[in-house]
């Protein structure tokens, strides 16, 4: 309360241009007998009730100008009013307002009487200032001198400190833009390399699967193969049945003879129709057994080219994309790693100049000096140097076991030692289950990503087998055993259930744990 109250006056002093400082009126809230006179004689007089406003204050400056004006002007005009008679109305009208404007003016006189005899009282007992004012007073300079060492001697080990993790951080930043640069290199080299491997390959887009040459070959084949068999089918045919052909001899005009003739005309006639239907049924054999295989194995080796050269493509299309995102990342890691040795440039600058202006360079004598000095006010001149050493004569550190049970949120009561070792134990007990909680979790998160890591590459690598062994006679080699791998499906699957059934443990181990911690927060609040 003394230093708003002191404020207040001293605020009250500023705004009305009074040339009293804090030094002139900081001794009557110091001094006990007069802290108290003090405090009342700001508390009663120095608010709005009693004190003119800037604006009131102003017109009471003005005021004795406006007056000195205004009595000029009555004794001009009275000359020229003498004449006018008053009347009852206006004197009765004139006393009132003399009676109030007196009234007003003993109750102000009152208040500067008061006033002037609190500044009296005030301005007495600062000349009989006693010694223990004094006394006082040089204490409090003393502790503040004393602050304020142990301020500078905190702010010089901060600063020091500073400088010590912005040198570390430097030599971090310094060595990673070091090692980017052969890591590019590297990164380059095995890129060129792969690029290389990669106009290796441009033979085989420039190939192309050009089928229409040997479909025309297969097909003159085809017709010669159909030609051939229906030449010896049909000489097969002449030779089994030469009589069709040949005259027999016979008189005209025998009847057996005549249906003979018949008979063998209509069986020429149908083997002729038989020689004409040969080629139509040799080449729908032909093209069932030779010329349609023939355009289908054609076809599909056609459509496995093209299959090899899109999966070549793909491949190094994706090659090509792992590239450009590797730079990408390369290069806004570089970017990082100048923006953040710049900032700590920077920092370094501007902390160096802040330093230099909060703390003026020292020479190493001056230093010496400064420390025997500090060494000099920390010591208390009444118990001597072991009293500080010993930790006697300076403030008394913060108990350790304090620090600890306020690091874990417990509140010591009762005896304290008996609940302090009670709540350390209840403590280290919820922090080991805690611990391994966590392990556990993080053993299954591990052990998930590997698996999940091990999944995909065993998915990548056997699509990159499939497609270099797709057209070999390797095409269906495998790593592992079919076998095996059956056996590790169906292993994973029933650790899947085991998990799946262990899950419901776990949760009752969870609820309990939750009831047990609702309970130690209850009891121990």
């Amino acid at each position: 309360m003394r230093i708003e109250q002191l404020e207040h006056l001293l605020q009250v002093l500023a705004d009305r241009d009074i040339d009293l400082g804090r030094d002139d009126v900081a001794w009557a809230f110091e001094s006990a007998k007069t802290t108290g006179d003090a405090c009342a004689w700001v508390d009663e007089y120095l608010h709005a009730p009693t004190l003119l406003s800037p604006d009131e204050f102003q017109i009471y400056n003005t005021l004795p100008e406006k007056l000195q004006r205004q009595h000029l002007h009555s004794q001009s005009t009275a000359h020229q009013e003498d004449s006018r008679a008053f009347s009852d109305e206006d004197v009765q009208d004139a006393l009132e307002r003399l009676e109030s404007s007196t009234a007003s003016i003993e109750a102000q006189i009152k208040h500067l009487e008061i006033q002037k005899e609190a500044l009296r009282q005030l301005k007495a007992q600062n000349e009989t200032t006693d010694a223990s004012v004094t006394r006082a007073r040089e204490a409090h300079f003393k502790k503040q001198e004393k602050e304020k060492r142990q301020l500078d001697f905190s702010v010089e080990e901060l600063s020091d400190e500073l400088r010590t993790r912005i040198v570390v951080a430097e030599k971090d930043a310094s060595g990673a833009l070091n090692g980017l640069s052969p890591f590019v290199n590297d990164t380059f080299g095995a890129d060129d390399h792969l690029l290389s491997g990669f106009t290796k390959l441009l033979p085989r887009f420039q190939q192309t699967f050009d089928n229409r040459v040997a479909l025309q070959q297969t097909d003159h084949w085809c017709r010669a193969v159909v030609s051939f068999q229906a030449a010896k089918v049909k000489a097969r045919i002449d030779a089994l049945c030469p009589h069709v052909y040949s005259v027999q001899n016979g008189h005209p005009m025998d009847r057996k003879w005549l249906e003979l003739e018949e008979e063998r005309s209509a069986l020429g006639g149908e083997l002729e129709t038989l020689k004409e239907e040969i080629i139509p049924v040799l080449s729908m054999v032909v093209d069932h057994e030779f010329r349609r295989p023939i355009k289908e194995a054609s076809h599909g080796r056609q459509g496995e080219f093209v299959k090899s050269q899109g999966d070549w493509l793909s491949y190094i299309y994706d090659s090509l994309n792992y590239m450009r995102c590797r730079l990408d990342a390369i290069e806004s890691h570089a970017q990082g790693a100048h923006a953040y040795n710049q900032a700590l440039k920077e920092f370094q600058t501007f902390l160096s100049q802040e330093l230099s202006e909060m703390i003026p360079e020292k020479t190493g004598a001056q230093e010496k000096k400064r420390k025997s000095r500090d060494l000099r006010a920390l010591v208390n001149p009444q118990t001597g140097l072991r009293e500080f050493l010993l930790g006697r004569g300076a403030p008394q550190k913060e108990d350790p076991a304090d620090r600890l049970l306020r690091h874990l949120d417990i509140q010591p009561k009762g005896d304290r030692a008996e609940h302090a070792r009670n709540a350390c134990e209840s403590a280290v007990n919820d922090r080991q289950k805690r611990l391994q909680e966590h392990c556990e979790t993080t053993d299954r998160s591990m052990l998930k990503s590997l698996a999940e890591s091990l999944d995909l590459a065993d998915t990548d690598l056997q699509n990159l087998l499939s497609s270099v062994y797709g057209y070999t006679e390797f095409n269906n080699a495998r790593l592992s055993d079919r076998t095996s791998e059956e056996r590790i499906h169906n292993l994973e699957g029933a650790i899947d259930k085991a998990v799946k059934k262990l899950g419901g443990f776990d949760e009752d181990d969870t609820e309990g744990l939750e009831q047990k911690k609702d309970i130690l927060i209850k009891k121990w609040s």
